[in-house]
């Protein structure tokens, strides 16, 4: 009997696999982190190759040399090569040209929703490998401690120089804190991003308020709504009925006999009634 070879990664180590990065021990000490989240990972090592490439590739700028974060989540980046639209949708740019890419608005995959500089209601699809994105600094709003191996330290007021763009999830950023790389949660960083996070939660926390009322009421409860409804759509009916035409002084003796007077009883009729339904 012959037991299977190892796999490869089984017998890598997390140093071995730090080399592998491209991480130096010395040097790049805060990303150490990938080399250990890399060996424990099932999955192939080029989402990790990448990121050690983002960490270190370009230089960081400095943060009086950093760029600003847009309104809306818009951020500048410059087109390493051009790019000839082929599709509709997709938009041509030209390499060294500064484009503006909206970070919020999800694109498919290996894309960016990109806009020109000079005129940014022209906009389409550029391939995101194309663009370098500046580094930009921004603030911390609030305290944060680390949920996961990689994530950053943050303390309220905090400048964070992040990378854009870096990872291909949206919600969290690629970032740079007192002299260390990781992650950091993008709703700490970015307003714009606050606030259509709260107001996702404001539906969520809606439709669970709605579902529990709708689970939770008593039979009888619904069955007063479901009058109510009833009776409000007959009083809608018998509002777009026609006026019955009045009567005339002489003909008002004879009401019980008289059919236009029958129907503006059963007018009325329903009409008391949804009053006291509503």
């Amino acid at each position: 009997f012959h037991s299977p070879p190892a796999h490869p990664k089984a017998m890598a180590t997390p140093a071995s696999i730090a080399e592998g990065l491209g991480i130096d021990g010395e040097a790049d000490r805060d990303l150490l982190w990938l080399a250990d989240k890399a060996h424990a990972a099932e999955a192939a090592l080029e989402h990790y190759t990448y990121l050690a490439t983002v960490a270190r590739v370009p230089e960081w700028a400095s943060p009086a040399d950093a760029g600003q974060l847009l309104r809306n989540g818009w951020y500048r980046a410059v087109c390493a090569a051009a790019f000839e639209a082929k599709e509709p949708g997709e938009l041509s740019v030209q390499q060294g040209e500064e484009v503006l890419v909206n970070g919020d608005l999800l694109p498919p995959a290996g894309w960016a929703n990109v806009a020109r500089t000079s005129d940014p209601s022209t906009a389409g699809l550029a391939p995101a490998n194309y663009l370098v994105a500046g580094d930009v600094l921004v603030s911390s709003s609030v305290d944060f401690d680390p949920l996961a191996k990689g994530d950053l330290t943050l303390r309220r007021g905090d400048q964070v120089l992040v990378r854009p763009g870096a990872l291909p999830a949206r919600a969290y950023w690629f970032a740079r804190c007192n002299g260390r790389r990781g992650y950091a949660p993008r709703y700490l960083l970015d307003p714009s991003w606050r606030a259509q996070g709260k107001i996702a939660v404001s539906l969520i926390w809606a439709r669970y308020r709605l579902h529990r009322d709708r689970s939770n009421a008593p039979a009888a409860a619904q069955a007063r709504a479901a009058t109510t409804v009833s009776a409000f759509y007959r009083g809608r009916q018998a509002r777009c009925l026609p006026r019955p035409k009045p009567l005339s002084h002489a003909s008002s003796d004879m009401a019980g006999s008289s059919e236009d007077v029958r129907q503006r009883q059963r007018q009325r009729a329903i009409e008391r009634r949804c009053a006291v339904a509503l």
